[in-house]
């Protein structure tokens, strides 16, 4: 609620059609913006683009899954160390009502994988608060605000995409998800 007890208002959008969402959102007078993609915010880039457009705050579950303080397991995989992790509408996670599906989940829309190792939290928070620090800087900007209202988005080429979503090792089916 705000300081005049009215409730606040909360919006969400992806990265795939923010161009259209989040004008729309804010003139129907959401006072929270949300950027929850699919792909996650675990890359600073993304989460650039997302205080460039105007969120609030990014979701952030992939990026905490890549440490040691994560409850999740630590396996190797080809010789490289991953944490297992899995979203929140995957039928690992059985979140099913939350998205309105019943008891059971009719399709899933979370992915079930592993995500690179990274260590320590406490080893890596300062360099992850630097990043976009760094790019809102670069982009001549010293605060969120500046930037979200000075920033320029240029569209990269799919070569340029394909690359920034190879972060997530996709399980596969035949692996055992409920361990």
């Amino acid at each position: 609620m705000d300081g005049q007890k009215r409730f606040r208002v909360a919006a969400g959008s992806n990265s795939r059609d923010f161009e259209d969402r989040v004008p729309a959102l804010v003139e129907a007078g959401a006072d929270v913006l949300c950027l929850d993609s699919s792909d996650g915010c675990c890359v600073y880039q993304r989460k650039a683009i997302a205080f460039a457009i105007g969120t609030d705050f990014v979701m952030l579950g992939r990026y905490f899954a890549r440490f040691d303080e994560s409850p999740s397991r630590k396996v190797r995989v080809d010789g490289q160390y991953y944490k297992e992790y899995w979203g929140e509408g995957s039928r690992r996670a059985q979140n099913a009502a939350r998205y309105g599906q019943g008891d059971e989940i009719a399709f899933e829309e979370g992915v079930d994988g592993f995500v690179p190792y990274a260590g320590s939290l406490y080893d890596n928070v300062e360099l992850t608060r630097s990043k976009p620090t760094a790019t809102t800087i670069s982009c001549g900007a010293t605060s969120l605000g500046q930037f979200h209202e000075e920033a320029v988005m240029v569209q990269v080429s799919e070569r340029s995409y394909e690359q920034n979503t190879a972060e997530v090792r996709l399980r596969e089916r035949s692996v055992d998800s409920g361990e």
